[in-house]
């Protein structure tokens, strides 16, 4: 829940900048961006994990090539 509310920035950014824009109102652009980084954040966290699985100081290179790809 703490990493979700580590986003709330970014979201509120995001809004206030789709909506000084003008063209879409504040409830629209909320309406919008929140949902999307709700889910950018579940895919960011995802390769959170494969960061503490594979370390660049214990993995060897061709590992690290092929969880990449």
């Amino acid at each position: 829940m703490l990493y979700l509310l580590g986003w709330a920035p970014i979201a509120g950014m995001l809004v206030v900048l789709l909506a000084a824009q003008g063209a879409v109102a504040w409830l629209e652009a909320a309406l919008v961006v929140v949902p999307l980084c709700i889910t950018y954040a579940f895919v960011c966290l995802s390769s959170g994990f494969l960061c503490r699985a594979l370390p660049l100081g214990a993995t060897g290179v061709f590992r690290l090539v092929l969880m990449s790809a």
